[in-house]
């Protein structure tokens, strides 16, 4: 793969001091990030570069976790504007979902990947759910091969109460998830790997919810869901099954470090105390929430409880676009206003603490960045020192 230098540019490291070198310069041999330290890259480092890139008047930072998307919505912004949730799925993404084929998956991933990678994402995880060409999947995971980015597929299955076009029967769910782990998982150096990806509570039947979540625990991967996204939501699994969401996992002990609670708006205290008590990683898509309606979640008290908070755009279905600088800028906007606190001041904390992870120190680099370079890394579980 040769070796890469990139001079001259102000590098915003992100790491445990929050050092910003301006200028700076970082060497890479391979997929390896070798050194990165502050002022003129030496001749002799220099001289060994087959590629150098002047960075001047430039940020050079580290890549970003886009730590939920659907990109199979690449193909469907705009299409249904200022509808909540549920008619939104029917106006749009149902419709439009239940004719996609593998070409079509494909073409939708890597536009989407590129968009990503443009605006700062290296690392996608893709919450994807459309089987009705059984291939769809693979052509999502050749986008990733071919585009040079570190993939988590997690594999969507729905087998209750949901649209018929998208349930499937839990033998297959398993027999097609495994089908993806031994073809994909590990492919591309390391790059592609696959994890389950229960839709939604409501569209999950508990026994099919233990199988997967037993079967992920012996692969060793995560588990992806959404949970509380709306209120509507919450109340029907409180009719359906007499609990709430992050409840329901907790009983069928499905509540650990390894599973991803994708939006966890309407959570009650009960609840963000079991995840803070189990582990479990909260992804936070800010954007679609505000195009949706669909809440505020409660970001600041689950940092104060020390929850790991990953970010991402969510699918371009209920965001328009898979732009991550511009999700950073909404994430810190948002909870300033809905918390009336221009400085997002949480509890016996400094300002800039409130959305910094509690076991590393305060840093001078951008709180939305430093939040987001660190607390998604959970999510896919990223090696830091890898491109």
């Amino acid at each position: 793969m040769g070796t890469l230098l990139v001079e001259e540019g102000t590098v915003v490291t992100v790491d445990d001091a929050g050092q910003v070198f301006d200028p700076g310069y970082v060497f890479i041999e391979g997929d390896r990030i070798e050194v990165v330290e502050a002022g003129a890259a030496p001749a002799a480092l220099r001289s060994q570069a087959d590629t150098v890139i002047d960075a001047t008047f430039m940020a050079v930072m580290p890549g970003m976790v886009n730590a939920h998307t659907h990109l199979f919505q690449t193909f469907i912004r705009g299409l249904a504007d200022d509808k909540p949730l549920l008619d939104w799925l029917k106006a749009a993404i149902w419709p439009v979902a239940e004719a996609l084929i593998e070409e079509e998956a494909y073409l939708a991933a890597m536009v989407g990947l590129v968009e990503n990678i443009r605006s700062g994402a290296t690392a996608v995880i893709d919450h994807q759910y459309i089987h009705t060409d059984p291939r769809n999947d693979d052509g999502v995971c050749r986008a990733a091969e071919e585009t040079g980015v570190r993939f988590l597929l997690a594999r969507g299955w729905t087998d209750v109460g949901y649209y018929p076009a998208f349930m499937e029967p839990p033998d297959h769910i398993i027999e097609e998830t495994t089908r993806l782990y031994d073809s994909w998982h590990g492919q591309a150096d390391g790059r592609i790997r696959v994890e389950f990806g229960p839709l939604i509570p409501w569209g999950c039947s508990d026994d099919t919810m233990r199988r997967t979540y037993a079967l992920a625990q012996e692969w060793g991967v995560g588990t992806h869901i959404h949970v509380a996204e709306t209120q509507s939501e919450v109340d029907a699994n409180l009719e359906k099954r007499g609990n709430r969401h992050i409840e329901w996992l907790a009983e069928l002990d499905a509540l650990a470090p390894d599973v991803q609670l994708v939006h966890s708006v309407w959570l009650d205290d009960n609840e963000i105390d079991l995840i803070a008590q189990h582990g479990a990683v909260v992804v936070h898509c800010p954007v679609s929430n505000m195009y949706l309606a669909s809440g505020v979640a409660h970001v600041p008290e689950m940092r104060e409880k020390g929850i790991p908070v990953a970010l991402a755009t969510d699918g371009p279905g209920s965001n328009n676009n898979q732009d991550m600088l511009e999700l950073l800028k909404t994430t810190a906007l948002l909870h300033k206003v809905n918390t009336l606190d221009a400085g997002r001041r949480a509890a016996g904390e400094l300002p800039a603490d409130a959305l910094l992870p509690p076991y590393r120190p305060v840093a001078r680099s951008p709180i939305s960045l430093r939040w987001e370079v660190t607390n998604s890394t959970y999510s896919i579980g990223m090696e830091p020192c890898r491109i």
